[in-house]
């Protein structure tokens, strides 16, 4: 059997993942008193007490509820991510710690959290916010978030893969080139094209019906050497008109 090689352009959704861990604890501290008039000298202004932690932010002026955020740089600049919050260890927090704590009504009874990606300086980070408390249904005790664990999941982007669908991942010797005769033929841009049956003559093939097309779009391997590639030629589509002979 004879073939006939060209070189396609393909596109793939094939993604390749890899989890990094991180283990987090967050270190509570006294509750603190916020005063909505800080250049009052008069101390008449009455202050308001909220949960407090090392390096807490407060990102919603109505609630006042302490936030958990951190910045963690993409070890792949080519990746999309997925951000995944694991064994949350809660601590029920003595009803005397939130007596004059505002809000408590509006404290979620799960753990929230949300996660985008970000650019600072033009590298890429995941922009990750935490809030660490909730109010157990269960018990209706309000309970502190003091560790946990960031799953992160690098995904290289879809658009940069070549075509893995039906090819087999094994050794060089079940390549389909150790069989048949190959040509190689060049195009310029990606697209349909004709060949016609004097053509697959002229350069040699004397059964055209037993021509096959093979390829992988003829791009360069991958600059990150963790995302996957081509082990041998994937066969492509062909339309083929015998004529009316």
């Amino acid at each position: 059997m004879r073939y006939f090689c060209i070189l396609l352009t393909l596109i793939n959704s094939t993604v390749f993942s890899q989890d990094s861990v991180l283990p987090r604890i967050i270190q509570w501290q006294g509750n603190k008193y916020l005063n909505d008039y800080p250049y009052d000298t008069t101390n008449s202004v009455e202050k308001k007490e909220i949960f407090y932690f090392k390096d807490a932010v407060t990102e919603n002026s109505e609630t006042l509820f302490p936030y958990y955020n951190e910045l963690i740089k993409c070890t792949n600049y080519y990746s999309d991510n997925e951000i995944v919050i694991e064994n949350p260890v809660f601590v029920s927090v003595p009803s005397s710690e939130y007596a004059h704590v505002e809000n408590i009504d509006k404290l979620p009874s799960k753990l929230e959290w949300r996660s985008k990606k970000v650019y600072k300086q033009k590298n890429p980070y995941i922009f990750l916010s935490v809030l660490p408390l909730r109010k157990n249904d269960s018990t209706g005790n309000v309970e502190k978030l003091i560790s946990f664990s960031i799953r992160i999941s690098f995904l290289a982007s879809s658009k940069m893969k070549p075509e893995l669908s039906g090819l087999s991942i094994s050794s060089s010797q079940s390549s389909v080139l150790n069989s048949g005769d190959w040509y190689k033929v060049k195009i310029s841009k990606s697209g349909i094209y004709k060949l016609t049956y004097n053509d697959l003559l002229n350069i040699g093939i004397s059964n055209p019906a037993d021509v096959r097309v093979y390829g992988n779009g003829g791009k360069n391997l991958p600059i990150m050497n963790n995302q996957p590639y081509a082990y041998d030629l994937a066969e492509n589509a062909i339309y083929m008109d015998y004529g009316s002979d």
